[in-house]
């Protein structure tokens, strides 16, 4: 085993970081440092900080190893400095301001997972499966996803640059796109035909399963009901209490998720959320219209109506972002965005990285003029009333 020796300038780092870690550490039962492996740190750090082509600070160089730390765990866990992370909890609250995408890095750069209905960037013409190549003429390429996230928010009434590469497009689109506050966890719900019930979620927030009880008994009072159509397309998730309580009002037992995480006393650990007795509909033919942009909570509930069947789902894959992230403040104002848990279906199945497959697979119609997946929707309801 090589010898640390506390009087060369790379051993020095490795004590101080040493010392740095013990305060985390004592509260926990973790293995012991890994002193060898911390002074190749320290000597890499030392070599950089003396010999690359441009002068680097203490604090710039701390933050990249933080940022690469985190960045080589998985594509949702990042390091946020003090301003983003406080945009963050502000998000959380629910107070944003912003364009209204959801976004995600992928190898061909900033992917547009979902858009929130009747957002400015909906307005604008964004898609779900768009990139965004520019933001105020500035290219994205190195850039983070929580600034670009931030840079996407900001006061309301100022307006954001961006070029937009469409689907299938082969030369960007720049837009003009004003700020505007958000709206989330709106439930729209409609008779179809005089006989379907079609009830659309946006976003998963705390009033979301309370709204969509009360529009869907309303529609059940209005007339006969003989089929059901819920809609999470486009649906970037939420609140996960939110997504249990909409999935116990179809399901009368059963569980509806599991959350698998790791505890460090007693290695992983399996929490099971069981459904509770009473349903709405019971007996009613249902479809979940889903696609790509459906991810999150909506995937949760999408999973356990199917693995129950309840219903049947129809349309695309959806994301496949079944993990949890634990925002976590640290000493200097800043916070981490870590992934502590994972969701799995109740057959047992991975949701991160997989997504849910529907029973029937419709794409979206690309004119956008005919809802085809909602057509096979009504269709699919017609053969099952007769």
């Amino acid at each position: 085993m090589n010898r640390l020796h506390p009087k060369s300038a790379p051993n020095r780092f490795v004590w101080l970081l040493a010392g740095a870690l013990c305060a985390s550490q004592a509260s926990a039962e973790t293995a012991p440092l890994p002193l060898e492996d911390l002074q190749v740190f320290a000597e890499t750090y030392a070599q950089i900080k003396r010999q690359y082509v441009e002068p680097l600070d203490d604090r710039s160089l701390l933050e990249g190893a933080i940022h690469g730390m985190l960045r080589g765990l998985d594509e949702y866990s990042a390091y946020l400095p003090p301003e983003d992370f406080s945009r963050l909890q502000s998000r959380a609250a629910g107070e944003l301001v912003g364009i209204g995408v959801e976004i995600m890095h992928e190898d061909e750069g900033v992917r547009v997972v979902s858009v929130l209905d009747d957002s400015p960037a909906a307005e604008a013409g964004i898609v779900p499966g768009d990139h965004l190549l520019t933001l105020d003429d500035e290219a994205l390429d190195d850039w983070s996803l929580a600034k670009v996230a931030a840079n996407l928010r900001g006061r309301p009434g100022t307006w954001v640059r961006l070029d937009v590469l469409h689907t299938g497009a082969q030369t960007p689109e720049q837009l003009t796109i004003v700020r505007a506050p958000l709206r989330h966890g709106g439930v729209r719900g409609e008779m179809l035909d005089g006989r379907v019930a079609y009830l659309r979620i946006s976003e998963f927030r705390e009033p979301t399963a309370e709204q969509l009880r009360r529009r869907l008994e309303a529609l059940i009072q209005a007339g006969h009901l003989s089929g059901l159509v819920l809609d999470l397309r486009n649906n970037p998730g939420g609140r996960f209490p939110s997504a249990l309580a909409v999935s116990d009002l179809f399901l009368n037992t059963g569980n509806i998720v599991s959350v698998r995480q790791r505890s460090p006393e007693a290695g992983e650990e399996i929490t099971e959320y069981p459904a509770e007795p009473g349903s709405l509909a019971a007996g009613v033919p249902m479809v979940v219209l889903v696609d790509h942009g459906s991810a999150s909570a909506a995937e949760i509930v999408a999973a356990a109506l199917q693995d129950h069947e309840r219903a049947t789902l129809i349309g695309t894959r959806t994301y496949g972002k079944g993990s949890v992230q634990l925002l976590i403040e640290l000493s200097n104002g800043g916070g981490l965005k870590l992934t502590t848990a994972r969701f799995y279906t109740p057959k047992g199945m991975p949701i991160q990285g997989v997504g849910v497959t529907p029973d029937l697979r419709v794409e979206a119609a690309e004119d956008g003029d005919d809802d085809t997946q909602l057509n096979e929707a009504l269709a699919w309801l017609e053969t099952s009333a007769g």
